[in-house]
């Protein structure tokens, strides 16, 4: 969705929610969306994800730059989305008074920088009486990746993991934000062709839980069967999803769960 949506959204939800304090999230939604070069852009636009009976805004933004672009190019936008998501965790260190890992961050943007160049995307999730949770993701999107070099990068023990991924690519690699300095890692292996699991895994290699999450990559309208059969939206949610012609592009189930990705 674009960022007027995104906004009205925000504005749906902080209402329905009673979250007071909505400005930063506004502005974060404009700060994104102006420092996207659209020209050279594939695919850009706010994806927000909604876990049944969990009132947190969980809002992704997302970019995606045209094939065939020189290496030179795809540079220059990787350190822009570095410099525009770096001046987030200031922004948010500040007003929230926290100690997001800026440290972690800029190492996750190097390895990227030596070993992947893929596209960086990002998360927030917020809820009342508790400070936000940043998420940072590189969309491998099956593509080469060491998981011995991030293991050895990361301080993470690469026996453990590597028994769990074994011979398994990668659909997305992420890292949870929070505002103590604390942050967790996330594995997204694939299973099938748009389907695949969550590993959320702690920085001593423990992993936490397991998310299932299935991808439709035209989307679904909310009242497809699929939909219908999956989960139960309260209604404002529906109507809203529904009037504004949103598509659900994920399926999620963790801990007896579920949720869905709409955009």
């Amino acid at each position: 969705m674009k960022s007027l949506q995104a906004k009205q959204f925000i504005n749906l939800l902080t209402k329905k929610w009673e979250i007071r304090d909505k400005k930063f999230l506004l502005e974060i939604v404009n700060f994104l969306d102006k420092n996207i070069n659209k020209k050279i852009s594939f695919y850009n636009g706010f994806e927000f994800s909604l876990i049944e009976e969990e009132p947190k805004i969980r809002l992704l933004h997302l970019d995606f730059w045209q094939p065939n672009l020189s290496i030179q190019d795809i540079k220059k936008i990787i350190k822009k989305r570095e410099t525009v998501i770096a001046s987030i965790f200031q922004q948010l260190n500040r007003k929230f008074n926290s100690a997001y890992n800026l440290s972690l961050l800029q190492s996750f943007f190097r390895f990227n920088e030596k070993t992947g160049l893929w596209p960086i995307q990002f998360g927030l999730e917020y809820q009342n009486k508790t400070k936000p949770k940043i998420k940072i993701y590189l969309s491998v999107n099956g593509g080469r990746f060491s998981l011995r070099n991030f293991c050895k990068n990361f301080n993470l023990d690469y026996k453990i993991l590597d028994r769990k991924f074994k011979n398994k690519k990668f659909d997305t690699i992420a890292i949870d934000f929070l505002p103590n300095k604390d942050y967790g890692f996330k594995f997204y292996p694939l299973t099938a062709q748009n389907k695949g699991l969550l590993y959320r895994t702690s920085k001593e290699s423990k992993i936490s839980s397991v998310k299932n999450w299935a991808r439709f990559p035209d989307g679904l309208i909310v009242d497809d069967k699929k939909v219908v059969n999956f989960i139960k939206l309260p209604t404002y949610l529906y109507n809203l999803i529904k009037d504004n012609n949103f598509k659900i592009h994920y399926f999620c189930q963790e801990n007896d769960k579920k949720s869905i990705y709409f955009r």
